[in-house]
């Protein structure tokens, strides 16, 4: 009984070391002695117990049924705002079962699931939705192996990210998805599970009080090499490679599915004391710069220059990318909304893009086809919806940028989700008129493409089939990008098109243009 709770014991403690909480030395070595010491094992297990019970924020305990209840631990629950801390969890399971403990967390939506609020902003008729960003302000997982492995006692390590400072009420709850002889064809172990818990009358949650020390705005003073203020993608990653802010608790214009975040010049990224490695780009015109920096207590700007390596407009040649897309694609829980012009501008002027084709298709068309004007606009980089924002703690003010008009939108249309999408997916760019004629809903379209893509000639509109290097892919997505360098990227992509032209500007129509040397973007 000693040596696989001391291993199980050990594991974790190494674990906190390796993610950057590590115990106090003088546990370690008290705990490698117990190895060899002579006592009885019994008196051994209670001195492995008695040393780690400080640090132990949960104990579980498993039932018979593989049900569980957790009550608070001896360790203080003191958290840190956007960040991170660990504790122990002590594991019972006095009946020995196998399976795999999840954590799963009532105060942050998930990402794969109707309700979040992280993929997109919801509408405004949805009353619930302020009150539900209130409450989704703690992270929470278990970090290293998840699985119970049949002891008696064991432990391991959960890890909590809070987005709010100060003091918050929250609850830890845990989930057992017991190894069964027969599995479900249509519903893993783990739903299973939870639903056994939520038709039973009793406590499984551990309830905590909070104390979540406050992280400080620290402003972006990014720029570019002749000093003039722009847009970046930042990411910001600390020691264990973590993405902050926390890609879970993330609220547009900030994306779940990125790495990195978009700031202009003087806008703010909340972050806690600590050493992080920031990295500022901006589209395949620059390099990308890393810097390693140290934010102390009183630390409260960050210094980017940019290194721009070819400036193709300077020679007549400005990127766009032809092929982006505002909602709808899989990197939305809820593919039907997406984001407004807004948003859509700060990502594009982070990438560097003079111009970028927003493309209104099957999923979010009735939403999105409100944007279309029929021109090329360059709208402001506002934050979506205040109230939301205000609820989840974004209170920065967005900052205009000397660039800013260097980038322009253009809401078109791409012909996937529609009754032609089985001949191929059309893109018409330029167009004047975004309805054709005698149809109010998707299905009244053409069944062929031929006559859609006619109709976008007729306005001079430049016509043509997406996905041309789809083909030469094998994997198995229903939506991925083609040509950026980084698979999760999404809106816009890294790549873009180059033509040769006069800059775009609001009035032009971007028809007039050159047709595009390629076209990049998601396979949607």
């Amino acid at each position: 009984m000693f040596q696989p709770l001391l291993a199980s014991a050990t594991r974790a403690v190494e674990k906190l070391r390796d993610i950057g909480e590590p115990l106090p030395d003088d546990l370690t070595s008290q705990l490698a002695k117990l190895a060899d010491d002579s006592q009885t094992d019994a008196v051994r297990v209670a001195k492995v117990e008695e040393l780690l019970r400080p640090y132990v924020l949960a104990d579980v305990q498993i039932d018979e049924q593989g049900l569980t209840a957790g009550t608070p631990g001896a360790a203080e629950p003191r958290l840190v705002q956007h960040g991170w801390r660990s504790f122990l969890v002590r594991v019972a399971n006095p009946h020995r079962l196998l399976g795999d403990l999840s954590a799963p967390s009532n105060h942050v939506l998930g990402l794969i699931d109707h309700h979040s609020h992280a993929a997109r902003i919801t509408l405004h008729d949805t009353l619930t939705v302020v009150p539900r960003i209130e409450r989704s302000w703690l992270q929470v997982k278990l970090a290293g192996p998840t699985d119970v492995s049949g002891l008696d006692v064991e432990y391991k390590v959960i890890s909590l990210y809070s987005r709010d400072g100060g003091s918050r009420s929250g609850e830890l709850t845990f989930v057992l998805a017991v190894e069964e002889e027969t599995e479900s064809l249509t519903r893993p172990p783990v739903a299973k599970a939870g639903q056994r818990m939520g038709f039973a009358s009793r406590q499984y949650a551990a309830t905590y009080d909070f104390d979540c020390l406050p992280a400080r705005d620290i402003r972006f003073d990014v720029r570019e090499p002749d000093g003039s203020s722009t847009v970046a993608a930042l990411t910001v990653r600390d020691s264990q490679r973590r993405a902050y802010p926390s890609k879970a608790m993330r609220l547009a214009p900030d994306m779940f599915f990125h790495e990195h975040v978009y700031r202009a010049t003087g806008e703010f990224i909340t972050l806690p004391a600590g050493q992080y490695e920031i990295s500022a780009r901006r589209g395949p015109e620059y390099r990308e710069v890393r810097l390693e920096v140290e934010l102390s207590a009183g630390s409260d700007a960050v210094t980017i220059e940019l290194d721009r390596w070819a400036d193709p407009a300077a020679r007549g040649y400005y990127s766009g990318d032809p092929h982006i897309h505002a909602g709808g694609c899989s990197h939305y829980s809820v593919p039907s909304e997406g984001v407004t012009p807004e948003t859509m501008i700060r990502h594009v002027r982070g990438e560097g893009l003079w111009l970028g084709s927003v493309l209104t298709w099957g999923p979010c068309y009735y939403h999105q086809k409100q944007f279309f004007s029929g021109v090329s606009i360059s709208p402001r980089a506002e934050l979506e919806y205040p109230a939301m924002q205000q609820a989840q703690g974004m209170t920065w003010d967005p900052q205009d940028t000397d660039r800013d008009s260097q980038s322009l939108l253009r809401y078109d249309l791409e012909v996937s989700g529609f009754p032609s999408s089985h001949s191929g997916h059309v893109i018409l760019l330029g167009l004047t008129d975004q309805d054709y004629p005698g149809t109010q809903l998707i299905e009244d379209w053409p069944s062929w493409n031929l006559p859609v893509m006619r109709w976008g000639h007729a306005q001079n509109a430049l016509v043509g089939y997406a996905h041309c290097g789809a083909a030469w892919r094998s994997e198995p997505r229903s939506c991925r990008t083609t040509s950026s360098r980084d698979s999760s990227r999404s809106v816009p992509t890294r790549s873009s098109s180059m033509f040769r032209s006069a800059p775009p500007t609001s009035s032009a129509v971007p028809s007039s243009l050159p047709r595009p040397s390629s076209t990049s973007g998601t396979t949607c």
